[in-house]
């Protein structure tokens, strides 16, 4: 579980500049929307 994602409204998720790093992110980005439904995430 990420801390203090589940109460946050707005989550800014900072451009992966390589193929590896957006792969690598992606098991955070499901995590996020899990803990975070409400949330807009950019």
């Amino acid at each position: 579980m990420i801390p203090g994602a589940a109460s946050a409204r707005r989550i800014l998720i900072i451009r992966p500049s390589a193929i590896g790093d957006i792969v690598m992110a992606s098991p955070l980005l499901t995590a996020l929307r899990r803990t975070a439904p409400d949330a807009h995430i950019a």
